[in-house]
């Protein structure tokens, strides 16, 4: 609930802070690390790439099976194309510019991920096409679920 801090956050992304390779397989075996226990009806990862597989220990492929085996569905949203695309670069004197660089983009691995585990494979080229996308993952997906909350509150009127 803390937007300051959130905010924060947000402004000390730089493009490239989590290095310069796309590990497309490790970000899905985290992702089923962290969710293979939850008691669920259903179980979902959404995965956003850019790019290419071309960092990380596990292969997409592999993890894509892993994923089905632990009845895991992978939504997949490809962001971009393989037609070249403006990215910030540094020159040798410290300015930032823009030039147009050719992009990795597997999108027969991306599908595949989406087949192999029942989910679906999305392209979504702008931020309107990707709130679409995000829409649609929505209702493939959606539930009900009870939450109990409880908040700790102290009176401070009285002083």
């Amino acid at each position: 609930l803390d937007h300051i801090a959130v905010s924060h956050y947000i402004e000390a992304l730089q493009v490239g802070m989590a290095g310069q390779g796309t590990a497309i397989g490790d970000g899905i075996g985290i992702s089923l690390k962290r969710i293979k226990d939850i008691d669920a009806q259903s179980k979902a990862i959404i995965l956003v790439t850019d790019g290419k597989n071309n960092s990380g220990r596990l292969g997409p492929i592999e993890a894509a099976e892993l994923s089905k085996r632990l009845g895991v569905k992978i939504y997949v949203v490809g962001i971009g194309s393989s037609a070249p695309a403006p990215m910030p670069v540094e020159s040798p004197f410290g300015y930032r510019t823009v030039v147009p660089r050719a992009m990795e983009y597997d999108e027969k691995t991306l599908k595949e991920i989406a087949r192999i585990t029942d989910g679906y494979y999305f392209n979504a080229r702008d931020t309107e096409k990707l709130q679409r996308v995000y829409d649609e993952i929505n209702t493939l997906e959606e539930r009900t679920e009870k939450v109990e909350e409880f908040v700790n509150y102290q009176e401070l009127f009285p002083w």
